[in-house]
Protein backbone atom coordinates (compact mmCIF):
# COMPACT_ATOMS: atom_id res chain seq x y z
CA UNK A 1 0.00 0.00 0.00
CA UNK A 2 2.30 3.05 -1.19
CA UNK A 3 0.12 5.88 -0.41
CA UNK A 4 1.76 5.73 3.16
CA UNK A 5 5.23 6.14 2.01
CA UNK A 6 7.05 8.96 0.64
CA UNK A 7 7.56 9.23 -3.28
CA UNK A 8 11.30 9.06 -2.08
CA UNK A 9 10.63 6.21 -0.16
CA UNK A 10 8.93 4.49 -2.95
CA UNK A 11 11.52 5.28 -5.01
CA UNK A 12 14.72 3.62 -2.93
CA UNK A 13 12.30 0.30 -2.47
CA UNK A 14 12.42 0.19 -5.96
CA UNK A 15 15.72 0.70 -6.68
CA UNK A 16 16.45 -2.12 -4.06
CA UNK A 17 14.30 -4.32 -6.06
CA UNK A 18 16.41 -3.57 -9.58
CA UNK A 19 19.36 -4.43 -7.59
CA UNK A 20 17.86 -8.00 -7.36
CA UNK A 21 18.32 -10.72 -9.85
CA UNK A 22 16.78 -10.48 -12.79
CA UNK A 23 13.98 -13.13 -12.07
CA UNK A 24 13.04 -11.02 -9.18
CA UNK A 25 9.12 -9.47 -9.36
CA UNK A 26 7.38 -6.78 -6.98
CA UNK A 27 3.80 -6.26 -6.59
CA UNK A 28 1.88 -3.81 -4.99
CA UNK A 29 -1.08 -2.11 -4.72
CA UNK A 30 -1.60 2.76 -5.40
CA UNK A 31 -4.75 4.73 -4.70
CA UNK A 32 -5.59 6.95 -7.71
CA UNK A 33 -5.80 10.50 -6.69
CA UNK A 34 -9.03 11.63 -5.40
CA UNK A 35 -10.03 13.45 -9.12
CA UNK A 36 -9.56 10.04 -10.84
CA UNK A 37 -12.71 8.38 -9.50
CA UNK A 38 -16.06 8.24 -9.44
CA UNK A 39 -17.43 11.26 -6.96
CA UNK A 40 -18.89 8.79 -4.82
CA UNK A 41 -15.27 6.82 -4.48
CA UNK A 42 -13.62 9.97 -4.65
CA UNK A 43 -15.62 10.56 -1.06
CA UNK A 44 -15.22 7.48 0.44
CA UNK A 45 -11.41 7.30 -0.44
CA UNK A 46 -11.44 11.52 1.04
CA UNK A 47 -13.14 9.50 4.32
CA UNK A 48 -10.45 6.75 4.69
CA UNK A 49 -7.80 9.27 4.00
CA UNK A 50 -8.92 11.52 6.89
CA UNK A 51 -9.34 8.58 8.95
CA UNK A 52 -6.10 6.80 8.30
CA UNK A 53 -4.54 10.61 8.68
CA UNK A 54 -6.36 10.52 12.54
CA UNK A 55 -4.41 7.83 13.45
CA UNK A 56 -1.40 8.90 12.91
CA UNK A 57 -1.29 7.40 8.92
CA UNK A 58 -1.69 9.98 6.72
CA UNK A 59 -1.84 9.05 3.30
CA UNK A 60 1.61 10.68 1.60
CA UNK A 61 1.45 9.58 -2.46
CA UNK A 62 -1.08 8.54 -4.89
CA UNK A 63 -0.60 7.50 -8.70
CA UNK A 64 -1.80 7.70 -12.14
CA UNK A 65 -1.81 4.79 -13.35
CA UNK A 66 0.21 5.48 -16.57
CA UNK A 67 2.71 7.57 -14.88
CA UNK A 68 3.27 5.42 -12.45
CA UNK A 69 4.11 2.42 -15.55
CA UNK A 70 6.30 5.21 -17.27
CA UNK A 71 8.56 5.80 -14.37
CA UNK A 72 9.27 2.32 -13.57
CA UNK A 73 9.77 1.51 -16.94
CA UNK A 74 12.04 4.26 -17.30
CA UNK A 75 13.81 3.35 -13.65
CA UNK A 76 14.18 -0.16 -15.70
CA UNK A 77 11.90 -2.80 -15.11
CA UNK A 78 11.18 -4.62 -18.54
CA UNK A 79 7.51 -6.05 -17.52
CA UNK A 80 5.36 -3.77 -16.04
CA UNK A 81 1.61 -4.78 -16.04
CA UNK A 82 -0.85 -3.37 -14.64
CA UNK A 83 -3.90 -4.68 -13.57
CA UNK A 84 -6.93 -3.04 -12.95
CA UNK A 85 -9.55 -3.38 -10.05
CA UNK A 86 -11.92 -5.38 -12.86
CA UNK A 87 -8.90 -7.20 -13.81
CA UNK A 88 -7.60 -8.42 -10.64
CA UNK A 89 -11.08 -9.28 -9.80
CA UNK A 90 -11.44 -11.50 -12.38
CA UNK A 91 -8.04 -13.36 -11.91
CA UNK A 92 -8.48 -13.50 -7.71
CA UNK A 93 -11.44 -12.71 -6.56
CA UNK A 94 -13.81 -13.95 -8.81
CA UNK A 95 -15.27 -17.17 -6.96
CA UNK A 96 -14.44 -15.86 -3.39
CA UNK A 97 -17.20 -16.77 -1.13
CA UNK A 98 -17.57 -13.20 0.35
CA UNK A 99 -18.38 -11.42 -3.06
CA UNK A 100 -15.88 -8.93 -3.31
CA UNK A 101 -16.75 -6.55 -5.78
CA UNK A 102 -13.81 -4.33 -7.19
CA UNK A 103 -13.26 -0.34 -6.57
CA UNK A 104 -11.95 2.01 -9.38
CA UNK A 105 -9.94 4.05 -6.46
CA UNK A 106 -6.66 1.84 -6.62
CA UNK A 107 -4.75 -0.43 -8.50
Amino acid sequence: MTQYLTPAAISEMLEFVLSLPRASEIIFSFVLPFEMVPKVEAEALAMGALKSAEVGEPWLTTFRADDLKAQLRAMGFSDVIHLTPEEAHKLYLKNAAMGFRPGAASS
